[in-house]
């Protein structure tokens, strides 16, 4: 993709990756300024919200939104963005073709543009 999405190579194993630390990776990875998180539970979020409070801090927590984005409609969320989107590796595997598809789409857009304004 190139974009900076984290999608590529994290949809091997679906679920089975959850212990493999890729979402610690990613979080280590939101940048200070902020960003855009996207899961597909209320559970990750918090997990995920968690993880930034402890590997990054209340400053990056504050700068960085985690959307829930269980369906095509949830995906409207990401229209607009300027900020880079990150999307954790369990995403795919967990949500339909289409809602991956407008995702991976959205979060193409909102990494390019945030590439520019930065």
């Amino acid at each position: 993709m190139g974009s900076g999405v984290i999608f590529d190579g994290f949809e091997k194993n679906g679920n089975s990756m959850r212990s493999t630390g890729q979402t610690k990776a990613m979080v280590e990875k939101l940048p200070e300024t902020g960003s855009v998180v996207v899961v597909h539970t209320d559970a990750l979020r918090t997990y995920v919200r968690d993880m930034i409070l402890a590997l990054c801090g209340s400053e990056v927590l504050g700068r960085t939104r985690i959307e829930v984005i269980k369906n095509r409609a949830d995906a409207d969320r990401l229209l607009g963005l300027r900020v880079p989107v990150f999307v954790d590796h369990a995403f795919s595997a967990n949500v339909s073709p289409e809602t991956v598809g407008v995702v991976r789409l959205m979060a193409d857009g909102a990494n390019a543009a945030s590439r520019k304004c930065g």
